[in-house]
């Protein structure tokens, strides 16, 4: 392994990862930890570089202990189950399992495979397996545990058939001394929570999202029909607002919510970026801003929750629940930011409940 700059919090871990490598065959007198001084990176140059050796792929799975197994499953598993491969039909495994398969393949366990798969995989496309179904197109990488993310740091990655190495380039360079940060991707700080366990300060991406039982509830059952609408073409979804304001999807929807039922034929064209009628587009604002106004209530009420919880807890639970604290407080500071500015767009229009016609 060719590792330009990396970084590890815990000296057993890098040594873990040393080891494994290792026995992969791969160079492993380049693999420095963050405390030695290394050179910095110009811009597009290579800060890491995993051989194929490194990254578990579907034929890692085949070619091992469990090969048998899945190979002759029947219909054939998708090369992303098999990376996962905690699922039903792991009961014809028992012959290998020092316990009973019920024991030993739980939820639990399934959820922890499934979650690394989403979050260490990348993209690496290979050849179709007569064994499998689908397309092959994911490979885990674990050393990438070591690099942390930055929603505002660039890198170009991507897998090099000349050196048969994972690489991944930083676009803008980094500084002598400094930790090399990769980007997972366009993430907001809830998804980066739920999938990563940690949320980035300042990140660009951070939302807050309004999903369509919160519409209901706000609006009461007379907009059901709409909502079934919104569903069958694909707009119920990704709903959310941030520090400018509500997001043109929800805008969108909001608009489609404030026309008559008997204007039926033209919500398609809403969705299409009809404008409507000013009366419509200020219930739209408004319907914005209650939405919000809920949100916030629920916001501020589950940071008192926490709050409370947090003089009654351990340790580990109390860094758990900060992580938690400090997404809820970005979302508080999103909501006001977006009211302030649905508040500047009505002027002077009355922001009291919207009443759905």
């Amino acid at each position: 392994m060719n590792v330009r700059y990396g970084d590890c919090d815990q000296a057993g871990a890098w040594l873990h990862q040393s080891r494994w490598t290792s026995k992969k065959k791969a160079e492993t007198e380049k693999y420095w930890p963050i405390s030695i001084p290394i050179p910095p990176a110009a811009p597009d140059e290579l800060i890491i570089s995993l051989p194929e050796d490194c990254l578990i792929t579907t034929s890692t799975v085949l070619d091992g202990y469990l090969g048998p197994y899945i190979k002759s499953w029947k219909p054939r598993l998708s090369p992303l189950l098999v990376l996962c491969v905690f699922l039903d039909f792991f009961r014809s495994l028992q012959p290998i399992l020092s316990r009973t398969a019920e024991v030993v393949l739980t939820y639990e366990a399934l959820r922890w495979a499934w979650c690394s798969v989403n979050t260490r995989s990348v993209f690496l496309s290979r050849t179709p397996s007569h064994f499998l179904s689908g397309q092959d197109v994911c490979a885990l990488a674990p050393f990438l545990d070591l690099l942390n993310h930055r929603p505002d740091v660039q890198v170009s990655a991507s897998f090099n058939h000349v050196t048969a190495c994972y690489e991944i380039r930083s676009v803008a360079g980094v500084q002598r001394y400094q930790q090399a940060f990769i980007n997972y991707g366009s993430h907001d700080n809830q998804r980066l929570l739920i999938e990563y366990g940690f949320v980035a300060s300042g990140n660009p991406n951070s939302v807050v999202y309004v999903d369509t039982e919160l519409l209901q509830q706000v609006l009461g059952g007379a907009v059901d029909h709409k909502v079934k609408f919104l569903r069958e073409n694909n707009f119920s979804d990704n709903l959310t607002v941030s520090i400018d304001g509500p997001s043109w999807r929800l805008m969108t929807v909001l608009r489609v919510l404030a026309l008559p039922q008997s204007s039926y034929p033209h919500w398609k064209a809403v969705l299409l970026g009809q404008s409507v009628c000013e009366d419509s587009e200020q219930w739209a604002v408004r319907t914005a801003w209650t939405l919000c106004q809920s949100l916030l209530q629920d916001t501020k009420a589950s940071m008192e929750k926490i709050s409370s919880l947090l003089q009654h807890c351990d340790e580990p639970t109390k860094e758990q629940l900060g992580v938690v604290e400090s997404l809820r407080q970005e979302e508080q500071n999103i909501l006001d930011s977006c009211m302030r500015e649905l508040h500047v767009i009505l002027g002077e229009s009355s922001l009291t409940q919207p009443e759905h016609g």
